[in-house]
């Protein structure tokens, strides 16, 4: 072998040697890299255990709360329960205190109207003890209609006693608590409450008293309201006033 091929051998040789020193250097900066990728991976791998145990804790402790929660909300309902129980019982409790009351108000009104009955009767009495009118005819009964309205036979053709006399405790508090009371207690006349009663003076209902038409004494108009001034004895109407009517009354009685 000459030397130049010898030379172009070793050459080549040597790059090759270079190569794989370069190749045996990547190498082991691959196998570097992928140690730490190993180890990256494995802490990633225990990161990740480490956040799915805490997770999973996490998830443990809510699941418990959420159970504790569950028994305080049925606790709670229990405990609303008893609430509208006993809220129920205080109602009818109540209730049964103001039916009660209500039971001891209507008796103390029967009482007190009793009471009222009685010290009327015992004043009836005593006005019945001197008046021969009040004491009622057992021969003749009087007749209903009449003693409380109108009779349709008329006194004439009626077989039963016709009174003419209104009772005047009847017409002062409008009822009468004696028993045999004879006196007529008529009722209210439609008509006349309404507005006119045709009737007139013939209606044997009750009529309620009319107001007198009186005439101002200033100017002369007349009306069922006025107002009497007691120092010159006089009627005034409501647009004259006692104090104006009366100093010009006074004047005009100066000037004459």
């Amino acid at each position: 072998m000459d030397a130049t091929k010898f030379e172009k051998v070793y050459s080549a040789v040597r790059i090759l040697i270079k190569e794989q020193k370069v190749h045996a250097t990547k190498i082991t900066e691959m196998e570097k890299k992928l140690e730490n990728k190993e180890k990256l991976i494995l802490k990633l791998e225990k990161a990740f255990n480490d956040e799915k145990d805490e997770t999973d804790k996490r998830f443990d402790s809510a699941i418990e709360r959420f159970d504790n929660l569950d028994t305080v909300v049925e606790e709670q309902t229990d405990t609303m329960d008893e609430i509208e129980k006993k809220g129920d019982e205080i109602s009818r409790k109540l209730n049964t205190v103001n039916e009660t009351l209500a039971i001891i108000n209507a008796e103390i009104k029967v009482l007190e109207s009793q009471k009222k009955i009685e010290l009327d009767e015992v004043k009836n009495a005593a006005e019945d003890s001197t008046d021969d009118d009040d004491v009622m005819n057992d021969e003749i009964r009087q007749c209903w209609f009449d003693r409380v309205g109108y009779c349709r036979e008329g006194k004439d053709q009626c077989k039963f006693l016709h009174i003419e006399e209104i009772c005047q405790y009847y017409l002062q508090n409008g009822h009468c608590n004696r028993v045999r009371c004879k006196r007529r207690h008529p009722r209210q006349c439609y008509y006349d409450r309404t507005g006119y009663c045709w009737r007139n003076n013939d209606c044997r209902y009750l009529h309620e008293p009319k107001k007198k038409i009186q005439q101002c004494h200033n100017c002369e108009i007349k009306t069922n309201l006025t107002y009497y001034c007691e120092i010159c004895d006089s009627d005034f109407c409501s647009q004259c006033t006692l104090k104006d009517a009366h100093v010009e009354d006074q004047n005009q009685s100066n000037d004459t």
